[in-house]
């Protein structure tokens, strides 16, 4: 059949992609998935792809029907939707020696828009160099290379362990304003709202950038003591 398509130059196979990834289909292999093209690739709204040739990336597409050539491939397909990151817990030490555990944080970010708001005409901006950056910037276990999402959550809960390494336990467990006995000065800042600000920073904002998203919201169950979970935040 793959010769007889490219011999030929009809009757070409159709790849569908959703949610981020290639749509099941019943009967034989697509030999799109097998070999590559020649074929179409059906891509829904909210998706995109990068494909690439022998020497390299050939084109990022996003939502219709696109002609592949021969010897092009999927190398990525990509959720254009808000993605959710959770990481159950994280382990670091206060700069006096503590060590302390984050659990419960979470995340929420999108593919780089390159600066395009969302429209109704174009629910789902993307920048094609976003997702280049998300392809080939992939953090690699000692199993396989992990996903982007997982890429982003890893870089978020850095930022925040980062942040409790450079504090002291008294600064990260701080409850003022959170309880009803400590009452918080016109100036004072909860350990939640510090690491916020961490975010905001154009330092953390352009490392973010540079992997191809943007974090819309973190945030963080709890932070406690390893050593005694009374002292939580």
């Amino acid at each position: 059949w793959y010769l007889f398509y490219s011999l030929f130059g009809f009757g070409y196979p159709t790849l569908p992609i959703r949610d981020g990834k290639r749509a099941a289909s019943e009967g034989p292999a697509n030999l799109i998935n097998l070999i590559g093209g020649p074929g179409h690739v059906s891509i829904q709204l909210g998706n995109a792809a990068l494909f690439e040739r022998v020497g390299g990336p050939s084109a990022v597409h996003g939502a219709g029907k696109h002609f592949i050539g021969r010897f092009e491939t999927i190398r990525e397909i990509v959720s254009l939707e808000d993605q959710h990151g959770h990481k159950e817990e994280a382990k670091s030490v206060t700069k006096d020696g503590i060590p302390v555990t984050v659990r419960d944080l979470e995340s929420t970010f999108h593919i780089r828009t390159g600066g395009r708001a969302r429209t109704e005409d174009n629910p789902y901006p993307y920048s094609p160099a976003a997702i280049s950056k998300i392809t080939y910037d992939k953090t690699i276990s000692a199993k396989e290379p992990g996903t982007w999402q997982e890429s982003v959550t890893n870089a978020v809960s850095g930022k925040v362990t980062g942040w409790v390494a450079s504090h002291l336990f008294d600064e990260v467990t701080a409850p003022k304003g959170e309880t009803d006995d400590k009452i918080m000065g016109p100036d004072e800042k909860t350990p939640r709202q510090l690491i916020q600000e961490v975010f905001d920073k154009p330092e953390t904002r352009k490392q973010l950038t540079n992997m191809g998203v943007d974090v819309l919201l973190v945030n963080i169950g709890h932070i406690s003591a390893d050593s005694d979970n009374d002292h939580e935040v």
